[in-house]
């Protein structure tokens, strides 16, 4: 075997080695990617399957708050109907019922004071007063629950709206989450469908009909050293020198076409890789752009729950300061009642 054969044998193995790591690792690559991809799309359904879940429970909360207002109303038992009643008791209305009061104790000393021996007629009006002022106080009551009624109704037609907006802000996440699945979708058909695998290919079966005709052209000089015994023993030693001469003239332009040929193949081997690169790179931007989109849909998703907790919270804080005002008028109408009646008993005697 010539110089040249051994020659063109190594670098045939070097390049077939590089080219087959480069290949290796760019094919690892592209899976690294697809792993990646997979692993955001596992993470974004997580998040909403979450955020479904907390939908539905808020859901179902605020049905259930509707419900209970519902049949607290049918039932005049609503608690947060007195809280309001009392509430829309004025400073005015209070002043105006003492005034009126006083009014009573000093007609009534009056009465006592002129009329000595007039104690029936007496006693026969405080049954009359007693009278006109619980029909004042019905009639107060009477306006503050229609007050109270208009005021429920405002605040059921305002949670009806924003039960509507945080619905067109869901649908919205799930139309974006849609979205991006559809383009994950589309990103693993483009990969399973990647063309540079085919040319990968191609380029494999080049190498390997390379590879046969360096074997085939190995084969003709192991048969053509072979063969030289023979042909030493049948004609003279110049007659075989020639013959030696014109094989390695022979297999010289042989081996300077395939030469050519290799070239060739690698050629379009450098080709084929820099259509790899350039796929992977749009591989690579539409990956990232995916993150970006999915980035923005989480962001998007921690606002509306942040939205959500902090209505919540303001609820609650309501709640309890309507509680705790709640208590303090019930009290403070409790010692009035008291106080009211003690002096009505008194006077009576």
């Amino acid at each position: 075997m010539s110089t040249d054969d051994s020659f063109l044998l190594e670098m045939s193995r070097k390049i077939d080695g590089q080219e087959l790591r480069l290949y290796q690792r760019d094919v690892q690559e592209l899976r690294e990617q697809y792993e990646k991809a997979k692993k955001c799309e596992l993470e974004a359904n997580q998040m909403l399957s979450i955020e479904k879940t907390r939908n539905k429970t808020q859901e179902r909360e605020i049905e259930r708050r509707h419900l209970e207002d519902a049949r607290l109303t049918a039932n005049g038992v609503k608690w947060q109907l007195k809280e309001n009643e009392i509430k829309s008791m004025t400073e005015t209305e209070i002043i105006h019922y003492r005034a009126q009061v006083s009014g009573l104790e000093a007609k009534l000393k009056r009465l006592t004071r002129s009329h000595g021996k007039g104690d029936q007629r007496s006693q026969g009006s405080t049954p009359r007063k007693e009278k006109a002022l619980e029909g004042y106080v019905a009639e107060l009551n009477t306006r503050n629950q229609a007050s109270k009624r208009t005021e429920d109704r405002q605040q059921v037609d305002g949670l009806h709206e924003r039960i509507g907006s945080l619905t067109a802000t869901k649908d919205a996440l799930q139309e974006r989450i849609d979205a991006l699945q559809s383009e994950k979708s589309e990103l693993e058909t483009e990969l399973r469908h990647f063309r540079p695998t085919r040319k990968l290919r191609y380029a494999d079966e080049d190498r390997a009909s390379l590879k046969s005709r360096i074997n085939s052209l190995k084969d003709e000089l192991t048969n053509s050293e072979g063969t030289t015994p023979a042909i030493k023993r049948e004609h003279t030693k110049l007659e075989t020198e020639n013959k030696i001469l014109k094989e390695e003239l022979t297999t010289k332009s042989t081996d300077d076409s395939k030469a050519k040929e290799f070239e060739k193949t690698l050629e379009i081997l450098k080709k084929d890789k820099e259509s790899l690169t350039n796929q992977n790179t749009e591989l690579q931007h539409q990956t990232e752009f995916f993150k970006n989109s999915l980035s923005d849909t989480q962001k998007k998703l921690a606002d509306c729950q942040r939205v959500v907790n902090e209505n919540e919270d303001c609820e609650k804080a309501r709640t309890q300061q309507l509680s705790t005002e709640l208590d303090n008028s019930r009290s403070k109408m409790d010692s009035m009642r008291k106080a009211f009646w003690s002096w009505m008993l008194s006077a009576t005697n």
